[in-house]
């Protein structure tokens, strides 16, 4: 039997690749949440390659993503904001989930954005979801 998967970034991080993105799908979302913006946010450069594992979990991720945004509230707390954004077009690109099928979520996430105080990380936000909004979109 082989060893058991790390729980964490810091432990994921040290190994391949291909078994980092095995672990990944054990992992439950709160932690894939940490795991995938932790994995954005110290790794040189960005590394998206939890992306795909934390989108294709659709309808599942929504309420632990919507959770992690609503709980930044500080300027450097912004920075999650838009890397979530980017899972929610994702989710949409894959046919997982379709964010603005939800009037309730879109509502949560403009009031977040307004409440964001890092202006170009803000900007950044508004874009993302302007353009998850558009007909035709992905």
């Amino acid at each position: 039997m082989g060893q058991p998967c790390p729980r964490n970034w810091e432990g994921l991080r040290k190994e391949t690749q291909p078994r980092q993105l095995e672990c990944a799908r054990g992992l439950d979302t709160d932690d894939l949440i940490e795991v995938y913006l932790l994995s954005v946010f110290t790794s040189e450069p960005p590394t998206y390659q939890f992306l795909d594992e934390l989108a294709q979990r659709g309808v599942h991720a929504v309420e632990p993503i919507l959770r992690t945004i609503s709980r930044s509230t500080t300027e450097f707390d912004d920075a999650p904001v838009p890397e979530l954004l980017i899972v929610f077009r994702r989710m949409r690109r894959l046919g997982t989930y379709d964010i603005t099928s939800d009037p309730s979520a879109i509502t949560r996430l403009h009031a977040r954005i307004e409440e964001m105080r890092n202006a170009p990380l803000k900007r950044w936000a508004q874009r993302l979801v302007l353009d998850l909004q558009a007909p035709g979109s992905e």
